[in-house]
């Protein structure tokens, strides 16, 4: 599976002058699960693509429905749902099929979750839970499967002359060549680098599809720092390990403390490390609320500029002259926040950033892990009343000058 740098410049080409692949841009997911449609609406035995127990199936006795109760694919079969969830540009979200399957309740039969190409991650999903009624299934075998029931649904001559199966045939080309893509990308150009920017990176972005190859990337390094981190410290319960692959890549390890010991429900501080693109940040977030600074968000730029710029001073001590120290050659450091509603609190987040950069402008796992390690450390035994003393004279501070 895994190709040249030639053949991965020829299939590029290929993709390029493909009427199917450009068709599909749009929406990959959506695409792949309206064609998957259209063949069970041509031929039912293309349910046996998913289900080998349906492949039988008569018409008349299956609903197909896409988007029914927000699933990609479901068949009701007997008044039981057999579900289907694409994935290809996103990723694999456990908590979801769980919500579908809770939607469902007992009608709900059994499902498969897809993804492009073979993660052992998404193997192991459910590895050692009993009744499992979800199962992993990669793009490779569903073209297989198109393949195979092919072979009964039309005759040799038809192959030959047949509109529909040239259309079949084509996007089963189509297919296995990104897939092909990815794994060279994946398991051989990007091996063990976290990527954000070279020749491939940009010949990706040229086909559109350098984010899901961010996206996997991110998740691959995030399982290896998890390894890392709980190798690292005691207290790896203590951090809370976050990604997010929806809108875009990225990866954050931050100590969790609650204000009050006694009372979480005030909520926490996260300190840590953030990593997306080019940046890794080390950060405090901080619930609004608690510093006394309500209504933070809705002030213009410019207050809460003056607003970051007095706690930064106040804090800097504790949480910003640690940190990043491996890349000598980084471009830029400077300090940011932002502002924003997260699980209905109002929060404020000061980081500071640097760019990460070498002269191959890529960097391997081992060391962004050590990077989140240098970040993560010094807060191991941070001293949390001293820090929220200090917090305190910068809001009085903050509202002496009218700021809140």
């Amino acid at each position: 599976m895994i190709i040249s740098r030639k053949e991965f410049d020829d299939i590029v080409d290929y993709l390029n002058k493909s009427a199917m692949y450009n068709m599909s841009l749009g929406a990959m997911e959506l695409y792949h699960s309206n064609f998957w449609r259209w063949l069970m609406e041509y031929d039912v035995r293309y349910i046996g693509i998913f289900f080998d127990e349906l492949d039988n199936v008569n018409k008349k006795d299956v609903e197909i429905d896409r988007e029914f109760n927000n699933t990609d694919i479901s068949f009701k079969v007997n008044e039981k749902y057999y579900l289907v969830e694409n994935k290809f540009k996103s990723l694999v979200d456990k908590d979801q099929l769980e919500r579908y399957e809770n939607k469902f309740g007992n009608q709900f039969e059994k499902g498969k979750y897809l993804f492009p190409i073979f993660m052992q991650k998404y193997e192991d999903l459910y590895k050692g839970e009993k009744n499992i009624k979800w199962n992993f299934l990669q793009y490779e075998k569903i073209m297989k499967k198109i393949e195979d029931i092919s072979d009964s649904v039309f005759t040799p001559s038809q192959k030959v002359t047949d509109a529909n199966y040239k259309i079949i045939e084509e996007y089963v080309k189509m297919t296995r060549n990104l897939i092909k893509l990815i794994y060279f990308v994946i398991d051989k150009h990007y091996k063990d680098k976290y990527i954000f920017d070279d020749d491939v990176f940009k010949i990706l972005k040229s086909i559109r599809l350098h984010d899901i190859m961010s996206k996997i990337n991110c998740e691959l390094l995030m399982e290896e720092l998890k390894v890392r981190l709980e190798n690292e410290f005691v207290e790896y319960y203590k951090i809370l390990i976050e990604s997010d692959y929806q809108k875009s890549a990225y990866l954050q390890a931050r100590w969790k403390l609650p204000y009050d010991d006694n009372d979480l429900s005030k909520g926490y501080f996260l300190i840590g490390a953030h990593l997306q693109g080019d940046e890794i940040k080390t950060m405090i977030h901080m619930c609004a609320k608690q510093l006394g600074l309500e209504g933070i968000k809705n002030k213009s730029n410019d207050i809460k500029d003056k607003i970051t710029n007095i706690l930064y001073g106040y804090i800097e001590p504790y949480i910003f002259n640690h940190g990043v120290t491996y890349y000598s050659t980084a471009k830029t450091k400077k300090q940011r926040r932002y502002t924003g509603i997260e699980d209905g609190f109002e929060y404020l987040s000061i980081y500071k950033y640097i760019k990460i950069t070498d002269q191959n402008n890529e960097t391997n796992f081992d060391n962004i892990c050590n990077e989140f390690v240098n970040i993560l450390k010094p807060f191991e035994n941070i001293n949390k009343d001293e820090l929220i003393k200090e917090i305190k004279k910068a809001v009085k501070d903050i509202k002496s000058l009218n700021y809140i």
